[in-house]
């Protein structure tokens, strides 16, 4: 009795188990003397099945990817208006996505180095003709002679300077750059898989979000947008595949289902697009190998573009090495790099423009002002939305109160943030390291946080690996992502605990020169400014060090005596030892006259007099030393124009003698220096 029972509860499960195609086979079975009928309606559900999954599968999908990377412009990740393209990025991911599209414009571009002068030279030698790169296996061949002919150019007798490989040799780096530039664009055609990475806050949020919303309105592709932090079982292809599911798809046959819709589009060669975004806001190790996996089951599918994205630093310290191991050796990836550094004038110019329109700034900025947010995009977006609804006119940055504005407004959304600072810098303060801080020596919980550091450039979490040491084990670490607000927190902590007597800024002083500390330039800025309104003992004697007189610290906007810089920061009317430091220096670099001769009367017109005739004199001094084109940086002469234009608004029986002389320096710009 037991047994009969037992088989009976075996053959429900065994019926229970059946799936939808076996009860389907078994039925069709039933019926086999009707053949003809049965392929027909078989015939008839292909025809169906194959019209849903190019036509009506494909809007399922995207509407999938929408939601998720809508998400980037509800939290302020992505601004549509805001978007522009940085670097060379956006058009690499291109190449790999429009292979036939882009493959003729990579043609296009070595047909036109050929024929410069140069690539004339080189295509001789290297005997290729128009017939050579018709083909992309003939183009890739080409690019690669010209690329290893242009190595070997190296390789000549230096002393015979007429030989046409010494020429070729000594001037031929754009051509090099641009043969390199083309390798890597048809090496990105030969890919499915893409590495984009960069660091905190340099755009690849951005840059995927607006690649994603193109590929599904412009050229109404598919497009898969999975953000790794969504994948709660950390199984990265059943995340891909949820995205194929739809309602007329029974709940027990779904994978089978998919794998046809796969299998379909394969056949058609219907495009689709995989985005994996942040790979390092997912910390399972499991996700990894779940990751690798995936992209060896499709990397063959050359279908199926993948693009993933990770810092940076993640990805050299800790990802390289697991996809270096659980890869297959024949899944050949490209990495792409955002390089905030190849921002072009034209890009930060439309930049700028599209910041002022969103954030309704209808004031106005001098060129000053203007250079300064050129320089640092962070700072420019800073800047937009603090000055965000207003109609002012921006002549200078103080940017102590910038930063302060900037941190109260985010505090309001995260009220832990002031303590959080507060815990970080002093932990700098107290180890003197300002890079990072690893999280484990710090009190505070995260969580409270978390978005903001996901979601602004304020604060940026990484992970180092102690290498060289017994123990090799990875820390993760907090930072404080932009140097100019860091540099403003110590500063605010070093003046609190010199107003409590806690500490010796003077001694401070002497240990961030003696130790090169990298917020010697920031902090030693800041503190002289402060001081010039508060103790001014402490700035004579950040004038009576030595060392500094000839500190340069490598930034195109800082003079090269940095005593010069901090007297200028000030933006207040010179002290008279300010003055009889400038008196007492031996020599002033050209570019430090420069700048002074500009800063000074930029104080002079908004009511920080100095002695105009100390200014008309430097800039005499500055015309008749004749080695000074030669050590000249970069002004704009746009400056000098506007101060000209400004100079009503300073009222001095100077004043035309001052207009006469400023001219006269505008002219001996253009006509010295940039005829050299």
């Amino acid at each position: 009795m037991l047994f009969l029972l037992t088989e009976n509860i075996n053959a429900e499960i065994t019926l229970e188990e059946k799936t939808f195609f076996d009860n389907v086979i078994e039925t069709l079975l039933k019926y086999k003397n009707y053949y003809e009928i049965i392929v027909f309606i078989f015939l008839i559900f292909a025809i169906i099945i194959t019209l849903f999954a190019i036509i009506c599968n494909k809007k399922v999908i995207n509407s999938k990817s929408l939601k998720a990377y809508k998400k980037n412009e509800k939290n302020g990740k992505f601004i549509n208006d805001l978007y522009v393209e940085l670097g060379d990025a956006n058009e690499s991911l291109r190449y790999m996505y429009h292979p036939y599209w882009w493959l003729n414009r990579i043609r296009i571009d070595f047909y036109k180095l050929l024929h410069t002068r140069l690539g004339k030279m080189m295509a001789k030698r290297n005997n290729i003709k128009f017939y050579n790169y018709l083909t992309k296996k003939g183009l890739y061949t080409s690019l690669i002679k010209c690329q290893n002919f242009l190595d070997n150019c190296r390789k000549f007798d230096e002393n015979d300077e007429r030989n046409f490989m010494y020429y070729l040799s000594h001037n031929s780096f754009y051509l090099r750059d641009e043969i390199q530039r083309l390798v890597n664009n048809i090496e990105m055609i030969d890919t499915n898989v893409c590495f984009l990475l960069g660091k905190a806050g340099c755009g690849k949020t951005n840059l995927l979000t607006n690649f994603a919303k193109k590929i599904i309105n412009n050229y109404s592709k598919i497009c898969i947008y999975i953000d790794a932090k969504d994948i709660e079982d950390n199984d990265v292809e059943n995340k891909f595949l949820s995205y194929f599911d739809s309602p007329f798809i029974l709940k027990g046959n779904k994978k089978v289902i998919n794998s046809i819709l796969l299998f379909i589009k394969r056949l058609f060669n219907s495009e689709i697009l995989v985005i994996i975004e942040a790979i390092n806001e997912n910390s399972n190790q499991e996700f990894y190998k779940n990751l690798c996996r995936f992209v060896n089951k499709y990397y063959k599918n050359k279908n199926i573009k993948i693009i993933i994205s990770s810092r940076t630093e993640f990805y050299n310290i800790k990802f390289k090495n697991i996809f270096d191991e659980y890869l297959d050796s024949i899944v050949k990836y490209k990495i792409v790099s955002i390089e905030n550094s190849k921002i072009s004038e034209h890009i930060l110019e439309k930049m700028f423009n599209k910041y002022k329109k969103h954030f309704c700034f209808n004031g106005s900025v001098t060129e000053n002002v203007k250079r300064l947010l050129y320089d640092s995009p962070i700072l420019m977006r800073i800047f937009f939305e603090c000055y965000r609804d207003t109609d002012v006119s921006v002549v200078d940055i103080d940017k102590s109160k910038l930063f302060s504005e900037y941190i109260s407004e985010l505090e309001k959304k995260y009220p832990v943030l002031k303590k959080t600072l507060k815990e970080i810098t002093n932990k700098m303060v107290d180890s003197n390291k300002f890079d990072y801080i690893k999280v484990a020596e710090l009190s505070i919980d995260f969580t409270s946080i978390e978005t903001l550091i996901y979601e602004h450039v304020l604060l940026t979490k990484s992970i180092i690996e102690n290498q060289g040491q017994i123990n090799e084990e990875k820390a993760e670490t907090i930072s404080i992502t932009y140097d100019e607000i860091r540099d403003y927190l110590v500063t605010n902590l070093l003046i609190e605990k010199y107003e409590s007597s806690s500490l010796n800024i003077q001694n401070y002083i002497d240990e961030i020169i003696k130790n090169k500390l990298p917020i010697a330039e920031g902090v030693l800025k800041n503190l002289y400014c402060y001081f010039k309104s508060e103790n001014q003992e402490v700035c004579k004697y950040i004038l009576n060090v030595d060392s500094l007189k000839k500190f340069n610290f490598g930034n195109r906007d800082m003079l090269t005596n940095a005593h010069l810089d901090f007297i200028f920061s000030t933006k207040k009317e010179l002290d008279k030892f300010e003055l009889d430091y400038l008196e007492k220096l031996d020599y002033i670099a050209p570019k430090d006259l420069a700048r002074i001769i500009f800063i000074s009367i930029y104080n002079m017109i908004y009511s920080l007099k100095p002695d105009s005739k100390f200014i008309i004199d430097k800039m005499k001094s500055f015309m008749e030393n004749k080695e000074t084109i030669f050590d000249f940086s970069t002004i704009d002469i746009k400056w000098y124009l506007e101060l000209i234009n400004n100079l009503e608004k300073y009222q001095n029986e100077n004043k035309e003698s001052l207009r006469k002389n400023l001219m006269k320096l505008v002219k001996f710009l253009e006509n010295n220096y940039e005829n050299i």
